[in-house]
Formats: structure tokens, C-alpha cells, sequence
């Protein structure tokens, strides 16, 4: 059962992700929905012996509906597999967001270390991000991402489910609050050796910001994986 909660593979590990999301976000005098594509090419490369160190490479697209919201970024960074219990991660990314008349790029650096724990046939996994994020136009701050997901994972026949719910949390370091809370509940299934999926929703909530709306996103990934 531990191995369908935290598997690690004896050979470097190519990984391909498109995702399609459809999002909803409650206005307060009308609903507005808008739908996201959103691409994912990522890459883990083992370096040590006993694979308990990688290096990572993604790449990320994403397109609103409207085709006037783009959003791109690139990331490479590594990973160390410190103990059964703990893992931890650095990486880089930079970024562009551009709108109908605006564009923004992002340098971001993020410090993580994730501990996991094993209750029964639950997998219990806590994820503590450090990030310091460099804007070209809007003020730079520190941001501190926790994360709690829980999943109970099963076999039916020869697929592996997934179920999961997650509690994220964003807080901003350098003017002291939180910003935003995202729940998340979903399913993520294997139904072929190499191929995948991961439905799911998740509510934000904006915490300090009057103007922002709370959102609803459904979700759904389809992963290639190699």
C-alpha cells in the first residue's frame, strides 16, 4: 500500500501532463465563468546511486477562453529525498503573464521541504514552501505556501485511484497576512500503464483583498507518463 502512496522509479522518469480546467468564479451581482487550457511538460532526471536525488525541468502553458490571457513559464530546479518522511526541494522559474494591454514577468525562487506520514492505508503528506517572487511591475514580496493532502488510495482490477482532499494556505510573508485559502477534493487514476487522469475541484478564497471574488475550478488533467 505504501508503494501506491509514494513510488519512486529506478530509472530517470519523463513525465508529460495536459490539463484542461474549466473555472467558475462567484461574482457578487453575476456568475462569471471562464475556461483555462493548460499544457504541462515536466522532466525528473535520477543523479544519484539510489535515486534519492533528481533534477527537475517543466514547462507550463496556459490560455484563457477569450485567447487574450497567456501565461508561460519555465522551471528547473532538484530534489532530495532526505528520509521515508521527508523530502526537499529548491527550483527557479520564470515567467511572463500577459493580458489585453498589459504583461507581466515573474522571477521566482522557492525553498520546500515536504514531510510524509503513513497512518493505516492513509498517506498524510505536508508540503512547507519558502517563495521570494521578483515582479517586473508589481511590488516583490515573500510568500509562504502550506499544503495538507490526505489520500486513501485503492486498486480495482488493474487500476490505482487516488482519492485525495487538501488544504492550502498562502501567506504573505513580507507584509504580514494571508492572502488565500484553497480546499481541494479529487481523484487521480491510473487506467493504462503509461496513461492518466486527475479530476477535481478546489474553492479560493481571497483573504485581503476586498475587489477579489472567491472561485470555483472543476478540473480535469489528462497525464502521459514515461
Amino acid at each position: 500500500m505504501m508503494n501506491l502512496l509514494f513510488q519512486m522509479k529506478k530509472a530517470s522518469l519523463l513525465s508529460a501532463c495536459a490539463a484542461i480546467a474549466i473555472v467558475f468564479s462567484a461574482a457578487r451581482v453575476q456568475a462569471v465563468s471562464t475556461r483555462t487550457l493548460q499544457g504541462r511538460l515536466g522532466l525528473d532526471a535520477a543523479v544519484h546511486a539510489d535515486d534519492r536525488a533528481a533534477l527537475t525541468l517543466a514547462a507550463e502553458y496556459r490560455l484563457g477562453n477569450d485567447d487574450q490571457r497567456r501565461y508561460m513559464h519555465f522551471e528547473a530546479g532538484s530534489l532530495y529525498h532526505v528520509a521515508r518522511w521527508f523530502d526537499a526541494a529548491v527550483a527557479f522559474r520564470v515567467s511572463r503573464d500577459e493580458g489585453d494591454d498589459d504583461r507581466e514577468y515573474e522571477l521566482r525562487s522557492r525553498l520546500q521541504g515536504t514531510f510524509k506520514k503513513f497512518w493505516k492505508h492513509i498517506g498524510i503528506k505536508n508540503r512547507n514552501r519558502f517563495e521570494h517572487r521578483l515582479f517586473t511591475e508589481e511590488p516583490n514580496y515573500w510568500r509562504y505556501r502550506n499544503r495538507t493532502d490526505i489520500v486513501v488510495p485503492f486498486e480495482a482490477g488493474t487500476w490505482v485511484f487516488k482519492p485525495y482532499v487538501a488544504d492550502e494556505l498562502f501567506v504573505n510573508l513580507t507584509d504580514g497576512y494571508l492572502a488565500r485559502n484553497r480546499l481541494f477534493a479529487g481523484l487521480d487514476f491510473m487506467f493504462a500503464k503509461h496513461i492518466g487522469m486527475d479530476v477535481y475541484y478546489f474553492w479560493e478564497r481571497v483573504c485581503n483583498d476586498p475587489d477579489r471574488v472567491n472561485t470555483s475550478v472543476i478540473g480535469a488533467k489528462l497525464k502521459f507518463r514515461y
